[in-house]
């Protein structure tokens, strides 16, 4: 994923530099501690988790709910009290136990001085005696909505005290993640990736241009709104267009074309108003290709001719194994992969002279 940032437009990330930081050594648990620090002391800034607890009273008056078994026990040694059933919000509850087991285990676990008195300050703060087996007496394990600030610490107390972990399956769990438009980011990987491909072809004469937008359909007398073809990416010679190149961030086994081992219509279809458009005889799909993908396999270059106003037009599929990528040395193995189906495209419409 980093590698792949590499790839992307400076536009769609921002560098804020920062002063007065510093650089100390830190292990999986105190960056799981800042977590919890933040947290836990985002609820204590705003309430204690309080729960109804019930608490017997013998009252002069009624007061809750009256406890009748008792009641009468007592109807000859003290009838002139009431027998009562009180409910109290109290602090001291299993959702403060829990947390303030978790804040003294992490106390014990981190590195960091300066977070370990942060920890030691959170849980000095809760009350009750800390303990870690609420998660584990099968029921679920979440404060009244009113308490919701709290919901993160809690996961994350929950998860130490079961001795669970965060995986990559499908779950219901709540964590802490990156998130990537990864549509977008895969198109510029590609548009990068094209441009590396290019010098690998040793014809200077060959180059390309991101998204050139282009009118396809001029407006009758009726409308003044026209049609423009705008694809990822345009492969020029001489200035002539060439190769219509448009990436697709999409699992190929998931469409409708697995039956017959093809992309999907509407990607052909888009593909070819594209070259239309441009005047362009060739067009590639590239798609990025993940594990039980029965379609195309890594770096494997499917093509088909389409007649169109006595042209012959050559269009490409590809699919590139993205989840191997470790290195830079990967990076371009990827954009030899690319050059080579540029190449092998370009050889077989050559080879036609179809296009005249």
């Amino acid at each position: 994923m980093l590698l792949l940032m590499q790839y992307a437009r400076k536009t769609d990330l921002s560098l804020v530099r920062s002063e007065h930081l510093a650089a100390g050594r830190h292990s999986f648990l105190d960056l799981l501690g800042m977590a919890f620090a933040d947290a836990a002391e985002a609820g204590l800034a705003d309430q204690l988790i309080q729960t109804y607890k019930i608490s017997a009273e013998s009252l002069p008056v009624l007061r809750g709910r009256l406890a009748l078994s008792r009641q009468m026990r007592r109807a000859f040694t003290s009838p002139q009290l009431i027998e009562c059933d009180v409910d109290q919000l109290d602090v001291n509850n299993a959702f403060n136990a829990l947390l303030k087991w978790a804040a003294e285990a992490l106390v014990r676990s981190v590195r960091s001085s300066t977070l370990k008195r942060r920890l030691h300050a959170i849980a000095h703060k809760l009350p009750g005696r800390p303990d870690r087996g609420a998660p584990n007496r099968g029921r679920e394990f979440a404060p009244p909505p009113q308490f919701r600030v709290w919901n993160e610490a809690l996961q994350i107390a929950s998860l130490l005290a079961s001795g669970l972990a965060h995986t990559t399956g499908r779950g219901i769990q709540h964590g802490y993640s990156f998130v990537f438009n990864m549509e977008r980011l895969f198109e510029h990987f590609v548009e990068i990736s094209l441009v590396r491909a290019l010098s690998t072809l040793g014809d200077s004469e060959v180059t390309s241009c991101r998204q050139a937008s282009t009118q396809y359909a001029t407006p009758h007398w009726q409308t003044k709104v026209p049609f423009f073809s705008r694809p990822d990416n345009l492969v020029v010679r001489n200035g002539k267009p060439l190769i219509v190149v448009d990436a697709k961030y999409k699992r190929l086994s998931d469409s409708e074309g697995i039956r017959n081992r093809k992309p999907i219509n509407a990607d052909v279809y888009e593909l070819v108003a594209a070259m239309t458009a441009h005047r362009c005889p060739l067009g590639l799909l590239v798609y990025p290709r993940v594990a039980g993908d029965a379609v195309l396999t890594d770096s494997e270059l499917r093509m088909w001719t389409v007649q169109a106003f006595g042209k012959c037009l050559f269009v490409g599929a590809l699919a590139l194994d993205l989840t191997g990528l470790r290195t830079h040395a990967d990076l371009h193995a990827v954009d030899q992969k690319l050059g080579a189906a540029l190449s092998s495209l370009i050889t077989e419409w050559t080879n036609s002279n179809d296009w005249l």
